[in-house]
Formats: structure tokens, C-alpha cells, sequence
């Protein structure tokens, strides 16, 4: 995750928000910087729709998460797995992670598995914040595999439950670490120290080890289809948008190209060559096209990796004989034979370089051939909607300039910013190039696209569900009162704010429709936003305002 200052861009390397039954499995994540990437992985208001054990129908598993490894100070919540949940079950299974402020972060009130996870350098490796539980977690398996980054201040396992301003102890034991006592213990200090219990086997249990016993199953079909041609045409266009089946057609044809073997199935090979047809295909072969100007030629490839080498010993011997040369221990002879070989040397080195001088000439005159060859191929093409409109306009710029190794032309800005701040949804993937060009002739532009899409979906756009919580009076003073709709099985949970976005307390809402008084003679006068939950999913938000 590569953050580019001024931007607020790539703070998070995978972002999962009110997901259910999603699997996030063997990704590799380097956080450029502490600082600047707030999470590796960040799971916040995901659900599993089974709570039976070992269902693994939310299961983050097998991912490699590393960070900087020099701030450990950053951030309060900063860490390579971050995971907000209310209700529900979600499996944190075999994850290998250190180098970042925290290494296991978990808020809210689920009922989490965290089982066979490497926890490396960090300041508090597993952390579980105030109010908040995980769960029981009986011989697990995971294991601690460095001391706390020194001068953090940290400790390897901290539950902010039993810090003094909170004492909640009971919290404490919800989320209790059943530890054989031979096992893998946190190196350093663990907040409270009781909250690891060290306990033996019962009768077949044996301490968790990961192996190949990570579940990860892969035979379990997307229930949507979105994977196949029939599929997507069957979506409804309602509540899809038209860009989005287009992005998915797009994205199927781009994976059966890249994996011929897909062909092999009538109904890929049909969707394929029909896609070959239209824009979108057409578009495609121009970026994998874009990708290729960049290849050498093998021939000379090799030949210039050879010089490179003979380079190097050429070099090398040059020195030496500079070295012997004026070293004044040579008889006149030696030095005259000496002196020629220097001559020869550079002669040899001259001829070398020479040569590589014009291969890199012509590589860069086919690059541009090459380049300007795409460019006439890529203007010629037509477009039939804004994706394509973009996505020909971002070539025609960077086939100009960039791909011919020239620098931007300022007088490309205006139109690559009208690009760049444009709703991807609606715009396509030359919105993200548009702002990479874009940010080398500028760099203090920020997109916002929560704004500038409306909230809308990656793949849905869902009109908001009307509030279904009310709050009265409002303003209130010492009590307030709370209506709300909830199924019967919903667990439901009341959360406060502060203008600051800070969690400033919650409360357990019962279950079905009704009303639920709650205190607010402790909090001062000020304005609150409250958001509330049904097992897990918001239901409704607001601003509670207190006045005296």
C-alpha cells in the first residue's frame, strides 16, 4: 500500500464493510507506511448468516500483512487487521502479521474465532478494545514470536477492559485465551494478566495448528453467478446500473483471456468470442498492447544483460591496472605493456558501450513507433458509454507523452482532472488512471468518493432504507427515549459519538419493535450522533443534541 502524501489515497489495503459470508484469503500486504496506511485489512460491520461451529462463512485466512517495522506510534487504531463487529461470527484463521502499530485489532460484541495466527513485532499485538468481546478462545494455537517494538510502551496482548478508567472485568472474561501452559505464550506483557488462563487439555483437545487444516473451500459456487455469462445477463438492471454489468462483462471477458483453459466450457467460449467484437474487448487488446511497448526485444535483451556483465569485469580489471600503474613499483617495460592494456581496455569498454548506446536508441525509436502505432489503433475506436469515452481519452494521453518516455504535457491537466474527479462507478477504471497522470502535474488534489459517488455500492446502488430509529425529545436533558424496529432474532445495539467520532458509550436494545429509555445526565451539553444496529447492520443514524 503505497500512500502518496496530499492524497487521501491507499489507507487501506482491503476495506470490507457490512459484508456477509465473505472469504479474504491468502493476500500478501505490505504497508509502505505506518503513518499514512491505516489498516492492511479492515472488516467493519461483517456478519456470518451460521453460528454453528467452524462454519467458516466469514473467514479471513492465510493472509501475509507486514508494515513499516519503524512506527509504532502512529494512529490509535492503526494495525494489519482491524475488525469492528456487532454480532455475529467471523473466523481469523493461520494470518501472519508484524511490522505495524497493532497487529490484531478487534471492536464491538461478536463472538470471533482467532485461531493459529503469527503475531511478529508490533506495539500491542492483539488488541481488544473497550467494550468490546471476542469470545472464548480455548487452545487456539496462535503464537507470539517477538517481544513489544522497543520504546513503544506497548504490551503482546492488551484488553482495554481492564484498564483502570474502564474496569469491566467481566468484558475481560468473555474474551478469556485459554493458553496450555507449554504453549505459545505472549513474550512480554499481557493486559490483564489474567485475561490468559493457563489450562491443560481436556480429553481429545490438542493446541490448534494451522498445517493445511486452514479451511478454505473453493468449491462453493458464487450464488449470484456472477462468474458466468448467463449469470450477468440474467441480473435486472434494477438495482444494477448499466455501468456496472458493463464493468462485469468487461472483468469475465479480461479473466478467460488471461485464462485460455476457461475456453474449454461452450458457454465461456461463445460469451469470448462475442465480446471480441465489441468495444470492450477491443479496448482491452489496446491495454494489454499498452503493456507490451515496454518489452525489449529478447535477442537484445540478452546481448545487453551480456555487456552489462563484461561491463563489470572490465571495469574491474581497469582499476586494478590504474591501481598497478601508478603504484611506481614498475620497471619502464612492465609499464609500457601496462599502459597498453589500459588502452585496450577502454577500447573494449568504448565498443561495449557504444553498442548499448544504440540498441537503447532503437528500443526507444520502436517504443515510440510502437507507441504512435496504438495510439492511431486507439483513436479510431468508437465508444458507447463514458467508460469507454474515458478509458480512450486516458490512453490518447499517455500513448503522447508517458509511453514514448516524454513528460506530461501541462496542457493536459484540464481534461485529465474532468476525468479524474468523475464517480468510478460511472466512469470506469480511467478514473483511477486519470488520477495517477493527473497527480504528476499536481499532487494536491483529493478525491473523496463517498461524496462524489453518494454513497453508492461497489456493485449495488441501493437507495438508503428509511430511518427505522427515532429519538425523543431532542434536545433532551437527563433522559431520552429510543424508537426502533428489529426482527425477532435481531440483536440490537444503541452506540453514541461525539462530534470527534469517538465512541462515547452504547447500550443493548431488546429484541423486536419498541422503545428504550436510556440516561444522558452524565454527558455535557453538546450535539451527539447516534447509529444503531440490528445484529450488526445499521438500521439508523441521527444527532442527539443535550441542552440543560
Amino acid at each position: 500500500i503505497i500512500f502518496r502524501p496530499g492524497a487521501n489515497v491507499a489507507r487501506i489495503g482491503i476495506n470490507v464493510n457490512a459484508a456477509a459470508d465473505y472469504k479474504i484469503l491468502e493476500n500478501t500486504i505490505s504497508m509502505a507506511s505506518n503513518l499514512n496506511n491505516w489498516r492492511g485489512i479492515s472488516a467493519t460491520g461483517c456478519t456470518s448468516t451460521s453460528s454453528t461451529d467452524n462454519s467458516n462463512s466469514f473467514l479471513l485466512c492465510r493472509n501475509l500483512i507486514t508494515g513499516d517495522g519503524l512506527d509504532f506510534t502512529s494512529a490509535s487504531e492503526q494495525a494489519a487487521i482491524y475488525n469492528e463487529t456487532y454480532g455475529g461470527r467471523l473466523e481469523f484463521n493461520c494470518n501472519n502479521v508484524t511490522g505495524t502499530k497493532g497487529g490484531l485489532f478487534f471492536r464491538g460484541t461478536g463472538t470471533q474465532r482467532v485461531q493459529g495466527n503469527i503475531l511478529g513485532t508490533h506495539r500491542n499485538a492483539l488488541h481488544v478494545a473497550n467494550n468490546s468481546q471476542i469470545g472464548t478462545q480455548r487452545h487456539r494455537g496462535n503464537q507470539w514470536t517477538a517481544a513489544p517494538a522497543n520504546g513503544s510502551g506497548g504490551s503482546n496482548a492488551q484488553n482495554d477492559n481492564a484498564l483502570p478508567q474502564n474496569n469491566n472485568q467481566q468484558l475481560v472474561g468473555f474474551s478469556r485465551f485459554i493458553v496450555h501452559p507449554n504453549s505459545f505464550w505472549p513474550i512480554g506483557a499481557i493486559i490483564p494478566a489474567n485475561w490468559f488462563d493457563p489450562q491443560g487439555y481436556n480429553n481429545n483437545e490438542s493446541t490448534y495448528l494451522c498445517g493445511t487444516s486452514c479451511p478454505i473451500d473453493t468449491s462453493v459456487p458464487d450464488p449470484c453467478c456472477f462468474d458466468r455469462p448467463s449469470g450477468i445477463d440474467s441480473i435486472q438492471n434494477e438495482p444494477y446500473t448499466d455501468e456496472t454489468l458493463y464493468a462485469m462483462q468487461r472483468g469475465l471477458y479480461e479473466q478467460i483471456d488471461s485464462d485460455p483453459v476457461l475456453l474449454n466450457d461452450a458457454e465461456m467460449a461463445a460469451f469470448y468470442e462475442q465480446m471480441q467484437e465489441q468495444l470492450a474487448g477491443q479496448y482491452h487488446e489496446i491495454n494489454k498492447e499498452r503493456l507490451s511497448i515496454y518489452n525489449l526485444d529478447g535477442m537484445v535483451e540478452a546481448q545487453l544483460e551480456t555487456n552489462k556483465a563484461q561491463l563489470e569485469t572490465l571495469m574491474h580489471n581497469l582499476d586494478s591496472l590504474n591501481q598497478l600503474m601508478n603504484s611506481g613499483s614498475l620497471s619502464h617495460q612492465d609499464a609500457v605493456v601496462t599502459a597498453a592494456a589500459i588502452a585496450g581496455t577502454i577500447t573494449s569498454i568504448t565498443t561495449l558501450a557504444n553498442y548499448n548506446k544504440v540498441a537503447l536508441e532503437l528500443a526507444q525509436n520502436q517504443r515510440t513507433l510502437t507507441a504512435e502505432n496504438i495510439k492511431a489503433v486507439n483513436e479510431a475506436l468508437g465508444t458507447g458509454n463514458q467508460i469507454e469515452e474515458n478509458e480512450r481519452a486516458v490512453n490518447s494521453i499517455y500513448l503522447s507523452t508517458i509511453a514514448k518516455g516524454e513528460a506530461l504535457d501541462p496542457a493536459y491537466a484540464p481534461q485529465l482532472y474532468l476525468i479524474a474527479t468523475q464517480c468510478p462507478m460511472s466512469g470506469g477504471n480511467a478514473v483511477f488512471r486519470a488520477r495517477a497522470l493527473y497527480s504528476v502535474l499536481s499532487d494536491t488534489v483529493e478525491y473523496n468518493d463517498r461524496v462524489v459517488c453518494l454513497q453508492q455500492g461497489v456493485v449495488l446502488r441501493k437507495k438508503q432504507p428509511a430511518n427505522l430509529v427515532k429519538v425523543y425529545p431532542n434536545p433532551a436533558s437527563d433522559k431520552a427515549t429510543i424508537e426502533y424496529k428489529l426482527t425477532e432474532e435481531a440483536i440490537g445495539t444503541l452506540v453514541l459519538f461525539n462530534t470527534l467520532g469517538q465512541e462515547i458509550t452504547r447500550f443493548s436494545l431488546p429484541a423486536h419493535s419498541g422503545a428504550f429509555d436510556f440516561s444522558t445526565s452524565e454527558f455535557a451539553q453538546a450535539v451527539y450522533f447516534y447509529k444503531v444496529y440490528s445484529s450488526g447492520n445499521p438500521i439508523g443514524s441521527g444527532k442527539l443534541s443535550i441542552m440543560r
